[in-house]
């Protein structure tokens, strides 16, 4: 089990494979968010979503990693 501290950590996550498309969901809008703008600058794709419309935002991956 998990203690709090490490439940609140923000997960580190390896993605093996340099021609992977990283698609990053963002429930933050780009704007104030300068993460996420070096993010997408450095070549991820950056799809802001709400969860209405998450079907939609995750057309064309092949694989999900939710932490």
């Amino acid at each position: 089990m998990l203690s709090a501290a490490q439940a609140s950590a923000r997960p580190t996550v390896a993605i093996a494979g340099a021609t992977a498309e990283l698609v990053l969901l963002s429930r933050q809008k780009l704007e104030g968010n300068p993460l996420l703008v070096e993010l997408g600058r450095k070549g991820g794709k950056v799809v802001v979503y709400d969860e209405a419309q998450l079907r939609d935002s995750l057309k064309g991956v092949d694989v999900l990693i939710n932490v």
